[in-house]
């Protein structure tokens, strides 16, 4: 992982220690506002700081200073999305710039091709293969590489419509438009969104017992409305970027 992600989230051997010991099986995505998350623990603990002695001596079972720490796990959580958000929104633009650039070569090898087969010059049933290709981002990429393909051997005709090194060129775009698409989620994306997921987790847990400690001492009603439930953000545009699934070794124990 590099220094960024590092400097962002790994400060703390305890938080890491225990984000690293969760059970894959135990693993949850992150599908709650942390910074939401955070303004419900704060509320919580501050109510609860006014009866940690009740808690104590009635409720020995809680661990307070774990408590305590949610508002800095929820910080984590927020630090390390942000950090895949600005990754995501750089990839994105390098992305659509880069598909962009190949599928235009595309539009201007077409009708060479087509040309070269009136001319008798290549067979037509190629190019009506990739005129009925499919229309996937990947597909017109390909698209383009059959072309540069099928047009090899009649640079000049090329060179004369589309610039000179014209193949070369559609080339090199159709391949560096392929390379980022397959590099979306990288390793270090995965790591990061793994980590993320695992202090979520702990966070979920985390949250639940802020609430049950706020009823010990209060209500469940009181805990409720002070600590309300993780509010889960279940929609997604058809157009966003979804987390991969995550299938890291499990964790020793």
């Amino acid at each position: 992982m590099t220094t960024k992600v590092n400097e962002a989230v790994v400060q703390h051997d305890v938080w890491l220690a225990r984000a690293r010991g969760v059970r894959i099986e135990n693993l949850r995505r992150l599908t709650f506002d942390p910074i939401e998350a955070r303004r419900a623990c704060v509320v919580g603990l501050t109510t609860l700081h006014a009866s940690l002695d009740t808690l104590k001596k009635g409720h020995p079972g809680f661990d307070v200073k774990w408590l305590m720490g949610l508002p800095e796990l929820c910080t984590r959580v927020s630090d390390l999305q942000h950090v895949i958000d600005e990754k995501r929104q750089r990839e994105g633009a390098s992305e659509s710039t880069l598909v962009a650039d190949a599928r235009a070569w595309r539009k201007k090898l077409m009708p060479l091709a087509g040309a070269c087969v009136a001319m008798g010059r290549i067979e037509a049933k190629e190019v009506a293969r990739i005129r009925g290709g499919t229309r996937t981002r990947l597909g017109l990429l390909r698209d383009v590489q059959d072309l540069v393909k099928l047009l090899t051997g009649h640079d000049e005709m090329v060179d004369a419509t589309c610039g000179e090194n014209a193949l070369e060129r559609a080339g090199i775009a159709a391949q560096r438009a392929i390379d980022v698409l397959g590099l979306t989620v990288d390793a270090e994306m995965r790591e990061a969104i793994e980590l993320r997921d695992r202090f979520a987790t702990l966070l979920f847990e985390g949250h639940d017992r802020l609430r049950a400690a706020v009823a010990a001492v209060s209500s469940y009603r009181r805990a409720d409305t002070l600590v309300p439930p993780l509010r889960t953000h279940r929609s997604r545009k058809p157009t966003e970027l979804v987390d991969p699934v995550i299938s890291p070794e499990p964790a020793p124990g």
